[in-house]
């Protein structure tokens, strides 16, 4: 999973450092392939992303890999505040027994938050987001064990253009539900292909040594 990301990193930054010159040749000059999406503020934050993850659960005896989709909203409030919103839905297999007796299972987690961002070099920007989160565990055998519970997150890092149509970002966000608490590192690439719509690239990397892989496209609006 770790070499999958690397190399769809590395495939996209090969993108980026083109179109960091300007564009691409063709006949007597370079042809803009896109302008940047934030205009004279660089990066917008209004978007929706829509997702796919392939989960890694790492050396966990009980969790098996599996697959997800998410949408992720973003609505700015004025120069510096924006909404975000989201909901990732995961399907996967779990050995709860430690002997082979799996059972599908399925995690739906919706998250609400507020966001605060800052220029602190031109079209580079300090992110804090903060916010509630709801999760819902479900399990074909063991219905018993099917639990939900409430919690909140809080988290920075940062957003930055490195060439005219290539963004790179780098998020760390805490989470807290019900006593379920763990670290989430989200770092990746959109490359805009337009002005209204880019290709998303990324891994979420968790504690206990559990990731994903991240695909998706951007719709800024």
């Amino acid at each position: 999973m770790k070499k999958s990301i690397i190399t769809l990193a590395i495939s996209i930054l090969g993108i980026g450092s083109a179109l960091a010159g300007g564009g691409y040749s063709m006949g007597h000059g370079k042809v803009p392939i896109a302008a940047p999406i934030g205009g004279v503020g660089c990066l917008s934050y209004d978007y929706i992303d829509l997702t796919y993850l392939s989960h890694d659960f790492g050396n966990s005896p009980f969790l098996l890999d599996g697959q997800g989709y998410g949408v992720d909203f973003s609505k700015s409030l004025g120069s510096n505040f924006y909404i975000s919103a989201g909901y990732t839905h995961s399907d996967y297999e779990v050995d709860l027994t430690g002997f082979g007796a799996n059972t599908d299972a399925e995690t739906d987690r919706y998250r609400l938050g507020l966001g605060l961002h800052f220029p602190i070099f031109h079209c580079v920007d300090w992110v804090l987001e903060g916010g509630a989160t709801h999760t819902d565990v479900s399990y074909a055998r063991y219905s018993a064990l099917d639990n939900d519970r409430w919690g909140w997150y809080g988290g920075t890092g940062f957003r930055a253009m490195v060439g005219a149509n290539l963004e790179a970002y780098g998020l760390a966000y805490y989470h807290d539900e019900e006593g379920y608490d763990s670290w989430r590192i989200t770092p990746g690439l959109v490359w805009q292909v337009h002005q209204a719509i880019g290709l998303k690239v990324g891994g979420e990397f968790y504690e206990n040594d559990q990731r994903a892989l991240v695909l998706g496209a951007r719709f800024n609006y």
